[in-house]
């Protein structure tokens, strides 16, 4: 569960992250700077990781659910250390190739600097690159709960925020990680299931000559836009 966009605007990319949770787990921390780290992040109140993050010279990463199938181990570490980890070298795509993956449960990964990003698929078994950055505009989502209807719901949400003219609201927040319709509210981008719901909206904004500078606004705190 959880939805990234990655849009290009005039030399400056915007990278929002919706982060979805279960209602039971503990609450989440805002960013900050980690101690004795150039990783500005916010902080998983359970395990202590996190699912998006960015260094003070513009290397970023996020992470999503896989739903691929597999059996864990016993007690498989969290992975949400991953993303500190992988940030703190100087070369975090090399470093999650040489990573010994085994132990976790499967996961998407985008990583990225001032001049592109690559997702890649722990599937379990493999370490899979999937996409690359261009200059359009970038989608993805995942949902554990009835997967491809909800995400092809999300994406075609996508599509017609797009066509809309790709609007932001005043916060800049892109509308279309607010969306929710009234009589779906499981399905929307900011999402609500009687066990989950969306937690945040973190954003990251990579400008030409500028530092990095990361935003966020908890679920709570946005309300639902409709596309209808």
């Amino acid at each position: 569960m959880c939805t990234v966009t990655v849009l290009h605007r005039q030399r400056t990319t915007i990278i929002t992250m919706n982060r979805d949770e279960q209602r039971a787990r503990t609450a989440e921390l805002p960013p900050a700077l980690w101690a004795h780290s150039t990783l500005l992040a916010p902080r998983d109140g359970h395990a202590g990781g996190t699912w998006m993050g960015v260094t003070t010279h513009g290397d970023w990463a996020c992470m999503l659910n896989s739903y691929a199938a597999h059996t864990p181990s016993k007690q498989p570490p969290s992975r949400g250390g991953i993303i500190p980890a992988l940030l703190a070298q100087p070369a975090p795509l090399m470093a999650l190739m040489a990573m010994d993956l085994s132990a976790y449960r499967p996961f998407r990964i985008m990583l990225g600097d001032t001049n592109g990003w690559q997702r890649l698929h722990w599937d379990g078994h493999a370490l899979i690159a999937e996409a690359a950055s261009d200059s359009r505009d970038y989608f993805i989502s995942s949902s554990s709960w009835n997967e491809a209807s909800v995400l092809a719901a999300r994406r075609n949400a996508f599509t017609q925020w797009q066509q809309s003219g790709s609007p932001h609201d005043d916060a800049g927040i892109a509308t279309i990680h607010r969306w929710q319709e009234a009589d779906e509210p499981a399905t929307g981008i900011l999402m609500q299931r009687a066990d989950a719901r969306t937690t945040s909206i973190t954003q990251v904004t990579l400008a030409e000559g500028a530092a990095p500078v990361m935003q966020y606004w908890p679920a709570d705190a946005v309300a639902p836009i409709s596309l209808r």
